[in-house]
């Protein structure tokens, strides 16, 4: 196997990926967007007990094309008259993709009839496709299937793209947690989350006001400076409506669906790969790793982390208990040739 190459992208300190599988690289960009990224949800529909006809939620099918997950949700939610935080999702996707996935609504809040319009918009798709019996969590998303479209521009990059598709089938790549849980235009969403556990409240307000990263869009950034923010910055503008700082933070937490926490255990997480890595090799990615709120993780895996990030063990009871996979790999590629002329 090729050396593994250390932090190739400046979002990867942000994100804490440290380590690559090789440093081969193609000269073409990557865009990401609607039409070179797909994703689709994959639930255990047999565990949530998924019928046709009956059960005490309903299930919708939603198909969104450049908007977030939080937002398309806010938008159903005024149109279906649903109150705020009971559609049930499994995950957030991206917005620069095409993206399916499922929520879920208890049958007494939304009578399926209601849902006869498939295209709320340009950019949402949704109907209903059943019922299921159980409350839907986090645990009945078994993962996500993804289709990723490259329009490289020579033959000497297909060839480069597919010596690195070999490798990846062959020793598989880190699991971490990628760009989009921090924030690509402000990777800052594990910050918030820290602050937070921490009652850093005054870093947490400067944080999420005035942080400035390279990838945020000039107006943006001039605006944080001046203190003036668009109607874009939703979260920023509702933030500051709140006059009690309590009542500002618990909000955030409550529209956010506490993201910023679940980011900085996704960011824990990932400083757990590159221990792994650093002391058992890429072999040692073969394992599974538990999350922070696992009740063994401390002590084992976690202690050297939370003593360099000076975050006492008693600020991170409330987590939930998850495993992950070390590594995935693909099962093949397809697709993909070398010209022929």
């Amino acid at each position: 196997m090729n050396k593994p190459c250390i932090y190739p992208h400046p979002l990867d300190y942000a994100a804490g990926i440290k380590y690559c599988l090789t440093a081969l690289k193609a000269k073409t960009s990557y865009i990401i967007n609607p039409s070179s990224f797909y994703v689709e949800e994959v639930v255990d529909w047999a565990k949530l007990g998924f019928s046709k006809d009956r059960g005490q939620y309903v299930v919708l099918k939603l198909e969104k094309k450049g908007i977030d997950t939080l937002s398309a949700i806010s938008k159903m939610e005024r149109l279906y008259g649903l109150p705020h935080g009971n559609l049930v999702f499994l995950g957030l996707k991206d917005r620069d993709a095409t993206a399916v996935q499922y929520l879920f609504v208890r049958k007494e809040l939304l009578k399926p009839s209601k849902v006869e319009n498939e295209a709320l918009t340009d950019k949402l798709h949704v109907r209903v496709i059943g019922y299921c019996r159980g409350k839907p969590r986090r645990k009945h998303l078994l993962g996500n299937r993804f289709r990723i479209t490259i329009n490289l521009d020579n033959s000497n990059d297909l060839y480069i793209v597919k010596r690195i598709l070999r490798l990846v089938v062959e020793h598989g790549l880190p699991s971490y947690y990628g760009y989009q849980r921090f924030g690509i235009k402000r990777s800052n969403s594990h910050l918030l989350g820290k602050y937070t556990l921490l009652g850093r409240l005054d870093l947490l307000s400067f944080e999420l006001l005035h942080g400035v990263y390279p990838y945020e869009a000039k107006p943006s950034i001039i605006g944080r400076l001046a203190h003036y923010f668009f109607p874009a910055m939703s979260y920023e503008r509702r933030y500051l409506a709140e006059r009690d700082l309590g009542k500002a933070i618990s909000r955030l937490k409550r529209e956010t669906h506490s993201i910023f926490i679940s980011a900085y255990a996704a960011y824990l997480y990932n400083l757990l790969l590159n221990k792994v890595i650093e002391r058992k090799g890429w072999n040692g990615l073969k394992e599974r790793y538990p999350g922070i709120g696992c009740q063994e993780a401390y002590e084992r895996f976690y202690r050297e982390i939370l003593e360099i990030e000076s975050v006492l063990p008693a600020k991170l009871l409330g987590f939930r208990c998850w495993y992950r996979e070390g590594a995935f790999k693909p099962v093949s590629y397809t697709h993909l040739t070398l010209p022929t002329n």
